[in-house]
């Protein structure tokens, strides 16, 4: 198995170098650090190569312009099913622990896509010192999460720097089409379509990175008006209509709510809230009312009211 490391940029020039030398000085080190330069116009290009010439595990590939999900895909190029990816954007940073940590996780926790939590840090601020997080939250894989994603839409996950997985399931959900949609936030494609096609997902609360907070953030602190909102959920639906298709899945939600109820009662309710899912009390309540709403349709049939 080779640790990769997936660095993701565009114009960051002003937190590049700190983003790979996190990478660099990591206490486990990272087998090779693939870099993807989104055509960046600044002084990007010659920083990356000054630290390519360094280091002989920098890998460097330029090229046009296309947002952060067609970075993801020029990967699928280079990345192998036996490797464990460690995603980063440039402006974030990695404790030099995190690998050492997380693969001691991942010993103990097989899965096939890993998420932490971020500490957000400003400029001004130092990042984490370490990976390790204090938290009363248990660390917790998720075997499947299939029906209840396509039953409700849930997203489980953190941002793209807080992601790690698998090189079979990287290439699994990669290349995606429609990269246009996915200039910004691709994490969602590895979220979501890792859910969809049924993959063991193990959230980390216990681990973190450093999530850099500034004025060019393309998520963090930003506010959608209705109609980027509607725009986004068009976009979210071409992402099921694609993974249920590639995988031969159904969205007919009548057949997904039973399945769905049963992987919610894998989950320990105490993670319930971070995953936006239904406490068993909510879910008691909501099949209750599901059985009264029926028995009230067969009275009305019966005195032939229906």
């Amino acid at each position: 198995m080779r640790s990769v490391c997936l660095i993701n940029s565009y114009n960051y020039e002003t937190y590049l170098e700190a983003c790979v030398r996190s990478a660099l000085c990591q206490t486990r080190p990272f087998d090779v650090i693939h870099i993807v330069d989104d055509g960046s116009t600044d002084k990007s290009r010659p920083m990356l190569e000054a630290l390519a010439s360094q280091f002989h595990n920098i890998v460097l590939h330029f090229k046009q312009n296309g947002g952060q999900l067609s970075c993801f895909n020029t990967a699928t190029q280079f990345v192998q099913p036996d490797d464990l990816i460690c995603m980063l954007d440039a402006d974030d940073v990695l404790p030099a622990d995190y690998l050492a940590l997380l693969l001691q996780k991942r010993q103990l926790m097989p899965a096939d896509l890993y998420f932490c939590e971020p500490t957000y840090f400003k400029n001004t601020e130092p990042p984490p010192a370490s990976a390790a997080r204090a938290t009363s939250d248990p660390d917790f894989a998720w075997q499947i999460s299939s029906h209840t994603v396509r039953k409700d839409r849930i997203w489980t996950g953190s941002p793209t720097s807080c992601i790690s997985l698998t090189g079979a399931l990287f290439l699994q959900l990669l290349p995606f089409p429609f990269e246009s949609d996915w200039r910004t936030r691709a994490d969602d494609i590895l979220i979501l379509g890792s859910a969809i096609v049924g993959a063991s997902k193990c959230y980390l609360p216990s681990l973190t990175i450093g999530y850099r907070v500034h004025g060019a953030n393309s998520f963090y602190g930003k506010t959608e008006d209705s109609a980027a909102k509607l725009r986004y959920a068009l976009r979210v639906e071409r992402v099921f209509n694609t993974y249920c298709a590639r995988v031969n899945l159904s969205q007919i939600v009548d057949l997904l709510e039973g399945p769905a109820r049963r992987e919610i009662e894998l989950v320990p309710n105490q993670l319930r809230s971070r995953f936006n899912l239904p406490t068993d009390r909510t879910m008691t309540l909501q099949k209750y009312r599901g059985a009264r709403r029926t028995l009230k349709k067969l009275r009305m049939m019966l005195k032939g009211e229906y």
